[in-house]
């Protein structure tokens, strides 16, 4: 008997043997209690859907930032508008601003306060200023705490322990989702694109109710690498708040002096 012919014979057994089983209950009813559990298999959906859900955002956090030149903490105080406006302030020291920045889908603006400096880009421009090639709604997700890129076609799910580890992938893009087997919230993010020697790393900690009550992840720790460049960013969040009426402005004072980004070798 080969291997094929084995198989079928014992898929053959298996139902002939339920068939047998069947006929000795009779045509008696399951009860309640001794109708079987059905374990529906686990999906990428179950997760994936899984996310924060808001129009408007606006939170504080503590910050500390690592790069090649400086090493800082400071408070970083944000707004955001879904899809439309990121907006945010940095303090030093709890005391004075030393930055501001405004970003859209097409434009970045900021201001340096030392110095009296701004600058205003386009949004491609802008992605050198911010270190990070990365898309308008990817970085609106970095900082709500979703996953960076929605609707990349799922490649695998595969279940370790008490995580379930999520592998997309799409245009040469791998990113690679951890969450929780049991709270389905979003522990670790990984994406990756080898072709542009950039990646960004991200892990979810200390989650807690938001304003409306949507499970937020109040302490985050950052990586980007793009190219030769790393960017090291913990964020401490103090306060977030979904879906409150926002007031964002931003002006570019005369009194400052237009800058240029220049290129990177």
């Amino acid at each position: 008997m080969n291997k094929l012919t084995g198989f079928s014979f014992s898929i053959s057994a298996l139902f002939a043997a339920v068939l047998l089983l069947s006929s000795c209950a009779g045509s008696r009813k399951l009860s309640e209690a001794e109708t079987p559990t059905v374990v529906k298999p686990m999906q990428a959906s179950d997760f994936l859907t899984n996310k924060i859900h808001y129009n408007t955002f606006s939170g504080r956090a503590q910050a500390h930032l690592v790069t090649k030149d400086q090493d800082q903490n400071f408070s970083a105080n944000l707004k955001m508008k879904k899809g439309s406006v990121i907006w945010s302030s940095l303090i030093a020291l709890g005391i004075a601003e030393v930055a501001r920045a405004n970003i859209t889908p097409d434009s970045l603006r900021a201001l340096v306060r030392i110095g009296k400096k701004a600058y205003a880009m386009s949004y491609e421009e802008g992605q050198k200023f911010i270190n990070a090639e990365v898309e308008f709604a990817t970085l609106q997700n970095l900082l709500v705490g979703n996953v960076l890129v929605e609707d990349m076609p799922v490649k695998s799910l595969e279940e370790k322990d008490s995580v379930v580890v999520i592998t997309t992938e799409q245009g040469g893009n791998t990113q690679v989702l951890t969450y929780g087997k049991a709270s389905k919230l979003l522990k670790h993010v990984s994406l990756s694109a080898p072709a542009k020697d950039f990646s960004c790393d991200i892990s979810y900690e200390k989650y807690g109710p938001t304003s409306n009550s949507q499970p937020f992840a109040y302490q985050r720790k950052i990586i980007i690498k793009n190219q030769k460049e790393v960017v090291k960013l913990d964020l401490d969040f103090t306060r977030a708040e979904l879906d409150i009426p926002l007031e964002i402005a931003f002006d570019i004072p005369t009194s400052y002096t237009l800058q240029t980004i220049q290129k990177k070798n």
